[in-house]
């Protein structure tokens, strides 16, 4: 095995080749959820408040294939990270879509 600093270990000089690979898949990892993330599609639906929970998701869907429409019962409680292949879908008690349908 050849080390490039006569000074450091193999264990050392491994290591750290291991530490750069890791960071440059993290930023590759970060910088294509970026290219995901970036988008022409829809990300809002304010025209669906008052329209049935499960065909507002259906039109979500539809309109913006990337994400994922997620029907919630008001009151209830939900994960607070953001993510852009996710949409809330707030209902009331009665299945009525009662906020604007939004990415995050």
């Amino acid at each position: 095995i050849s080390v490039p600093n006569s000074q450091a270990t193999p264990t050392i000089y491994f290591r750290k080749q291991l530490r750069q690979k890791k960071e440059k898949k993290e930023k590759k990892k970060k910088e294509s959820m970026e290219d995901y993330c970036r988008t022409s599609s829809k990300s809002s639906w304010p025209e669906l408040v008052g329209v049935k929970g499960e065909v507002a998701a259906e039109i979500i869907m539809r309109e913006n294939g990337k994400v994922v429409a997620i029907i919630v019962k008001e009151g209830f409680e939900v994960t607070m990270d953001y993510r852009c292949d996710r949409v809330w879908v707030w209902v009331d008690h009665h299945g009525i879509v009662k906020y604007t349908p939004r990415i995050g």
